[in-house]
């Protein structure tokens, strides 16, 4: 079973998990106040230049409602064609800054945000001639994002992050902007 079974698993399971105990800590923790909490949450989805599955993991820390930060792990395994005569892997570990507008009460468990985070990107590429070379370089990224609350401290969502990793290339392969699309995401709130 290789990673991306696995990873689709995972998420499944938790998915479940999260829809089968609503609540469960909704005396502490609430998606209409999130001040002082943390939310962890993990995606899957797509990213395009390179065109292949995502996935990732974060934590955010609110210091104030509508405001968070947290870091941010993304993994983009790039399967490249024959033609192109290479593979990459891109792991980016990044710090997220979010900014989340209130909504109202009428739409109070949809909670959008948008964001910028900077952080590393390690490039893993190989090279049929070369071999295999790891590129670190600085990268940073916007953000944007809608989740759902579907219990008091479990959401469900969706987010789109562009990555740029900076001075990145090895060997005349240039390193483009990445787009990276968790097409679905779930969060916990504690």
């Amino acid at each position: 079973m290789n990673f991306w079974h696995k990873l689709a698993r995972a998420a499944l399971v938790l998915g479940a998990l999260a829809l089968s105990v609503p609540g469960t800590a909704a005396a502490a923790s609430s998606y209409k106040n999130r001040e002082g909490k943390i939310q962890v949450g993990a995606g899957i989805g797509m990213s395009a230049s390179p065109f292949d599955l995502t996935g990732g993991i974060e934590a955010q820390f609110f210091p104030a409602n509508s405001v968070s930060i947290g870091p941010r792990l993304s993994f983009i395994p790039a399967e490249r064609g024959p033609a192109d005569s290479f593979n990459e892997d891109i792991y980016l570990l990044m710090l997220d800054l979010r900014f989340h507008p209130p909504m109202g009460e009428k739409l109070s468990r949809l909670k959008p945000f948008i964001g910028i985070g900077a952080g590393i990107s390690f490039i893993d590429y190989s090279l049929p001639v070369f071999g295999s070379h790891v590129d670190i370089s600085p990268a940073v990224e916007f953000g944007a994002g809608l989740n759902y609350f579907v219990a008091d401290t479990v959401s469900l969502g969706t987010q789109a992050h562009v990555i740029l990793p900076l001075g990145s290339s090895y060997r005349g392969v240039e390193e483009d902007a990445v787009l990276e699309w968790q097409i679905v995401h779930f969060d916990f709130l504690f």
